[in-house]
């Protein structure tokens, strides 16, 4: 049973993640990244900010957050996963 009980724990842990929509254009300059995570609202505003910094990044200009929010929805095996949701600019 212990054996059992040791290969499943790095099965479980691979089905959860901190998952991303990617940058979606909103148009006029503004932008949004959904973020959702199981490790908690840190991992999952890391992930969005890291996102939407490298987007701006890569068109020569700065991220400048426009809004949040937060949430929680049904994660894998029955946990709750945070969401995290970063509407931003590009300056």
């Amino acid at each position: 049973m212990l054996r059992y009980l040791i290969l499943m724990i790095p099965m479980l842990a691979i089905g959860c993640s901190t998952t991303s929509s990617g940058v979606m254009n909103y148009g006029n300059n503004n932008y949004s990244i959904a973020t959702s995570s199981e490790y908690g609202l840190s991992q999952a505003k890391k992930e969005a900010v890291t996102e939407a910094n490298k987007f701006c990044s890569s068109i020569g200009k700065t991220m400048q957050p426009v809004s949040t929010d937060s949430g929680s929805e049904q994660g894998c095996i029955a946990s709750t996963s945070i969401t995290y949701d970063l509407v931003f600019s590009c300056q």
